[in-house]
């Protein structure tokens, strides 16, 4: 212990200097808190202006006219900062929170907007290369997928589906006929 060799006054003291150390650590941190307030407050008035410089919100009804649902989506999020700016830190720090939040949701959507796009790619592909074999036009040129197509998707999955319960049916069967040759027909479970 760095303290062992400290008598009571000076323990005492030591800790009155400790103590007057972290209250002025305290006070340097609310005011850096508030500065990074009114830095993220500056930031969010500049993206404002950037929409609307760049179109993508209108200046005089604060329409949004951007198409693309990420950016819409953010562009919705800065504007709401209008009504959070020059407010309480308080107030701030819980639309600073939702902000953080929708922006990772956005982030999730994006992601898994992606990977929908590319799991319907490789159906695409598939569907082409099974056009080409049965001359039956599954995509169209221009990528959609044809009623026909979406049924070889579904028979794609129904057959099996149905496959497997026919197993289901006939194993059942199979072992109901097989406890019957040899007796075991009574409930186990009768008279509990």
């Amino acid at each position: 212990d760095e303290f062992s060799g400290l008598d009571e006054s000076q323990k005492k003291f030591k800790a009155a200097a400790i103590r007057k150390e972290a209250v002025d650590l305290d006070g340097s941190a609310v005011l850096l808190r508030k500065t990074a307030v009114e830095k993220e407050q500056e930031a969010a008035k500049l993206r404002i202006q950037a929409w609307k410089l760049e179109g993508g919100v209108s200046a005089v009804t604060k329409q949004i006219t951007v198409t693309d649902k990420y950016q819409k989506q953010l562009a919705e999020l800065d504007l709401m900062a209008e009504d959070w700016v020059d407010t309480d830190e308080e107030k701030w720090e819980w639309y600073q929170q939702q902000r953080k939040m929708i922006i990772d949701m956005i982030g999730a959507q994006q992601e898994y907007d992606e990977k929908a796009e590319e799991s319907l790619q490789d159906l695409k592909e598939v569907l082409i290369e099974l056009q080409d074999t049965v001359d039956i036009q599954t995509v169209l040129p221009n990528g959609d997928i044809t009623a026909a197509g979406w049924g070889f998707v579904f028979l794609s999955v129904l057959i099996p589906a149905y496959i497997g319960y026919e197993i289901f049916l006939w194993a059942t069967t199979a072992s109901d006929a097989v406890g019957s040759l040899f007796g075991a027909t009574k409930d186990p479970f009768a008279g509990l």
